[in-house]
Protein backbone atom coordinates (compact mmCIF):
# COMPACT_ATOMS: atom_id res chain seq x y z
CA UNK A 1 0.00 0.00 0.00
CA UNK A 2 1.04 3.68 -0.67
CA UNK A 3 -0.36 7.31 -0.02
CA UNK A 4 0.43 10.15 -2.41
CA UNK A 5 -0.52 13.39 -1.00
CA UNK A 6 0.86 16.89 -0.62
CA UNK A 7 -0.39 19.24 -3.88
CA UNK A 8 -2.65 20.70 -1.25
CA UNK A 9 -2.01 24.36 -2.06
CA UNK A 10 0.13 26.31 -4.71
CA UNK A 11 3.35 28.43 -3.29
CA UNK A 12 4.14 30.91 -5.61
CA UNK A 13 6.39 33.81 -5.39
CA UNK A 14 3.45 35.99 -4.10
CA UNK A 15 2.29 33.68 -1.30
CA UNK A 16 1.93 34.26 2.33
CA UNK A 17 2.08 30.73 3.04
CA UNK A 18 4.77 27.68 2.79
CA UNK A 19 4.85 24.17 2.80
CA UNK A 20 5.13 23.87 6.30
CA UNK A 21 2.00 26.37 6.89
CA UNK A 22 -0.33 24.18 4.59
CA UNK A 23 0.34 20.67 6.68
CA UNK A 24 0.21 21.66 10.59
CA UNK A 25 1.50 19.16 13.02
CA UNK A 26 -1.86 17.86 13.79
CA UNK A 27 -2.20 16.73 10.14
CA UNK A 28 1.00 15.29 9.84
CA UNK A 29 0.91 13.34 12.94
CA UNK A 30 -2.64 11.58 11.77
CA UNK A 31 -1.68 10.90 8.34
CA UNK A 32 1.98 10.60 7.47
CA UNK A 33 4.03 8.44 9.87
CA UNK A 34 4.72 4.70 8.38
CA UNK A 35 5.67 3.96 11.95
CA UNK A 36 2.31 3.87 12.52
CA UNK A 37 0.77 2.57 10.12
CA UNK A 38 3.30 1.05 8.07
CA UNK A 39 2.68 2.55 4.94
CA UNK A 40 5.27 4.52 2.79
CA UNK A 41 4.12 8.20 2.24
CA UNK A 42 5.46 9.74 -0.81
CA UNK A 43 5.12 13.79 -0.67
CA UNK A 44 4.59 16.20 -3.27
CA UNK A 45 3.86 19.74 -3.84
CA UNK A 46 3.12 22.82 -6.05
CA UNK A 47 6.39 24.77 -5.08
CA UNK A 48 6.31 27.43 -8.05
CA UNK A 49 8.47 30.55 -6.96
CA UNK A 50 10.93 32.23 -8.92
CA UNK A 51 12.92 34.14 -6.44
CA UNK A 52 15.57 31.95 -5.99
CA UNK A 53 16.84 32.89 -2.05
CA UNK A 54 12.99 31.88 -1.37
CA UNK A 55 12.58 28.98 -3.44
CA UNK A 56 15.00 27.08 -2.02
CA UNK A 57 14.29 28.34 1.27
CA UNK A 58 10.84 26.54 0.45
CA UNK A 59 12.11 23.66 -0.75
CA UNK A 60 14.60 22.92 2.03
CA UNK A 61 11.45 23.18 4.80
CA UNK A 62 9.31 20.84 3.03
CA UNK A 63 12.35 18.10 2.80
CA UNK A 64 13.39 18.78 6.42
CA UNK A 65 9.60 18.62 8.04
CA UNK A 66 8.80 15.53 6.24
CA UNK A 67 11.79 13.77 7.19
CA UNK A 68 10.83 15.43 10.67
CA UNK A 69 7.65 12.32 10.49
CA UNK A 70 10.00 9.83 9.35
CA UNK A 71 9.36 10.26 5.30
CA UNK A 72 12.38 9.87 2.99
CA UNK A 73 10.98 9.15 -0.06
CA UNK A 74 9.48 10.84 -2.73
CA UNK A 75 9.06 14.25 -4.60
CA UNK A 76 12.39 13.44 -7.28
CA UNK A 77 15.84 13.49 -5.91
CA UNK A 78 14.90 16.22 -3.39
CA UNK A 79 13.48 13.16 -1.08
CA UNK A 80 15.82 10.81 -2.00
CA UNK A 81 17.78 9.53 1.63
CA UNK A 82 21.19 11.60 1.40
CA UNK A 83 24.08 9.11 1.23
CA UNK A 84 25.68 10.42 4.86
CA UNK A 85 22.25 9.19 6.53
CA UNK A 86 22.21 5.86 4.65
CA UNK A 87 25.74 5.33 5.62
CA UNK A 88 25.22 6.14 9.58
CA UNK A 89 22.11 3.11 9.22
CA UNK A 90 19.02 4.64 9.06
CA UNK A 91 17.93 1.58 7.47
CA UNK A 92 19.29 -1.38 9.64
CA UNK A 93 17.24 -3.93 11.26
CA UNK A 94 17.72 -2.77 14.57
CA UNK A 95 17.20 0.97 14.01
CA UNK A 96 13.86 2.19 16.13
CA UNK A 97 11.97 5.74 14.97
CA UNK A 98 11.10 7.72 17.75
CA UNK A 99 9.09 10.88 16.71
CA UNK A 100 9.26 14.00 18.45
CA UNK A 101 6.12 14.31 20.09
CA UNK A 102 7.34 11.43 22.46
CA UNK A 103 11.28 12.01 22.46
CA UNK A 104 12.44 10.49 26.04
CA UNK A 105 15.79 11.19 25.12
CA UNK A 106 16.35 14.56 23.41
CA UNK A 107 14.32 17.71 24.97
CA UNK A 108 14.36 21.92 24.14
CA UNK A 109 12.82 23.84 26.15
CA UNK A 110 11.78 26.20 22.97
CA UNK A 111 8.61 24.30 21.82
CA UNK A 112 9.25 25.74 18.42
CA UNK A 113 12.11 23.11 18.66
CA UNK A 114 11.36 19.76 17.41
CA UNK A 115 13.56 16.85 17.73
CA UNK A 116 13.06 13.03 16.23
CA UNK A 117 15.53 10.19 16.37
CA UNK A 118 16.30 7.06 14.47
CA UNK A 119 17.97 4.66 17.45
CA UNK A 120 20.96 2.23 17.02
CA UNK A 121 22.57 0.28 19.75
CA UNK A 122 25.63 2.74 19.59
CA UNK A 123 24.68 5.39 17.53
CA UNK A 124 21.69 7.61 17.31
CA UNK A 125 20.54 10.51 13.70
CA UNK A 126 18.63 13.54 15.20
CA UNK A 127 16.46 15.62 12.79
CA UNK A 128 16.04 18.67 14.39
CA UNK A 129 13.02 21.46 12.82
CA UNK A 130 12.67 24.75 13.64
CA UNK A 131 8.44 24.90 13.96
CA UNK A 132 8.75 28.69 14.04
CA UNK A 133 8.07 30.50 10.42
CA UNK A 134 9.45 33.89 11.26
CA UNK A 135 12.68 33.71 13.58
CA UNK A 136 16.07 31.91 13.37
CA UNK A 137 16.42 29.87 16.14
CA UNK A 138 19.76 28.75 18.34
CA UNK A 139 18.73 25.40 19.35
CA UNK A 140 20.18 23.86 22.80
CA UNK A 141 18.85 20.37 23.38
CA UNK A 142 19.19 18.31 26.66
CA UNK A 143 20.68 15.16 25.53
CA UNK A 144 20.05 11.48 27.88
CA UNK A 145 23.57 10.42 26.95
CA UNK A 146 23.00 7.51 29.57
CA UNK A 147 19.79 6.21 28.23
CA UNK A 148 20.75 6.31 24.69
CA UNK A 149 24.29 4.16 25.88
CA UNK A 150 26.35 6.93 24.17
CA UNK A 151 28.69 6.79 27.90
CA UNK A 152 31.88 4.68 27.76
CA UNK A 153 32.57 2.04 30.03
CA UNK A 154 34.92 4.07 32.14
CA UNK A 155 34.76 8.01 33.28
CA UNK A 156 37.42 8.88 30.85
CA UNK A 157 36.02 7.48 27.90
CA UNK A 158 34.39 10.18 26.23
CA UNK A 159 34.58 9.58 22.76
CA UNK A 160 31.52 10.82 21.42
CA UNK A 161 31.06 11.90 17.43
CA UNK A 162 29.49 14.28 16.53
CA UNK A 163 28.74 15.10 12.89
CA UNK A 164 26.35 17.69 10.77
CA UNK A 165 24.72 14.97 8.12
CA UNK A 166 22.62 17.08 6.16
CA UNK A 167 23.33 21.14 6.10
CA UNK A 168 23.83 24.06 4.73
CA UNK A 169 27.77 24.33 4.56
CA UNK A 170 27.30 28.00 5.27
CA UNK A 171 25.58 27.04 9.04
CA UNK A 172 27.48 26.93 11.59
CA UNK A 173 28.54 23.71 13.59
CA UNK A 174 26.33 21.62 15.91
CA UNK A 175 28.46 21.44 19.11
CA UNK A 176 28.36 18.73 22.05
CA UNK A 177 28.76 19.55 25.59
CA UNK A 178 29.17 16.19 27.41
CA UNK A 179 29.65 17.50 30.95
CA UNK A 180 26.70 19.38 30.52
CA UNK A 181 25.06 16.80 28.50
CA UNK A 182 23.71 19.81 26.03
CA UNK A 183 23.73 20.04 21.60
CA UNK A 184 23.82 23.26 20.56
CA UNK A 185 22.33 23.49 16.81
CA UNK A 186 23.04 27.13 15.53
CA UNK A 187 21.50 29.48 13.65
CA UNK A 188 18.37 27.41 12.24
CA UNK A 189 16.60 29.31 9.86
CA UNK A 190 13.20 29.61 9.94
CA UNK A 191 11.04 26.10 9.11
CA UNK A 192 14.13 24.23 8.46
CA UNK A 193 16.05 21.71 9.91
CA UNK A 194 19.02 19.81 10.24
CA UNK A 195 20.02 16.10 10.47
CA UNK A 196 22.74 15.06 13.14
CA UNK A 197 24.47 12.27 14.23
CA UNK A 198 26.20 10.94 17.37
CA UNK A 199 28.13 7.78 18.08
CA UNK A 200 29.93 6.24 20.49
CA UNK A 201 33.60 5.04 19.83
Amino acid sequence: DAILDGEYHAITDESGMDWVDGYPIERMRAMSVSHNFGTVISWMNLISIKDPAKKALAWRGYVDYTRLFDSWAGGGAYLRIPEPVLDWGINEEKTVYVPFWRNPYVSCQDKDILISLWKLPDRVLLMVFNYNREKTKDAVLKIDLERLNLIGQLPWQEFIGVRDLVKDQKEPPTRLDYHERTLTVPALLPHTGRVIGLRKY
